[in-house]
């Protein structure tokens, strides 16, 4: 009689523990599509970012020459009494657009590679190396 009665607790039990995981997984995916929902807003955001990138390396620097004013140098008086003119060398200047175009390179390298990915480049044709199956 002992084990009829074992048996029987052991399917109720076997029994209770699938109604105990059915409503464990109920709850995992009510709470997966509230996670889901919770987070939806974070790929629109993540473009939004990634497209506003380039114009705020642009912008924030020129916003921040109108922001804080630099101070005026006074040039140096010479001894004739004549302020001496601010002249750059020729080096100075190539010098100095060497620089500029080393700061805007990846910029525009960034802009090249976004309109690769939009279909601006054309597609690659298939060479001898590479026979066609």
């Amino acid at each position: 009689m002992a084990a009829k009665h074992e048996v029987t607790s052991l399917a109720e039990y076997k029994q209770e523990l699938l109604a105990r995981s059915e409503v464990y997984r109920q709850t995992l995916v009510l709470q997966g599509k509230e996670l889901q929902n919770s987070l939806s807003w974070v790929p629109r955001t993540v473009g939004v970012a990634k497209s506003a990138a380039p114009f705020m390396a642009l912008g924030l620097p020129l916003f921040g020459l109108l922001l804080f004013k630099r101070k005026k140098v006074v040039a140096p008086v010479s001894p004739r009494g004549k302020q001496a003119a601010r002249k750059k060398g020729v080096l100075a200047m190539v010098l100095g657009g060497i620089e500029l175009y080393n700061r805007f390179k990846p910029l525009l390298n960034a802009f090249a590679q976004h309109r690769g990915r939009n279909g601006a480049v054309p597609q690659r044709s298939r060479t001898a190396a590479h026979p066609v199956r």
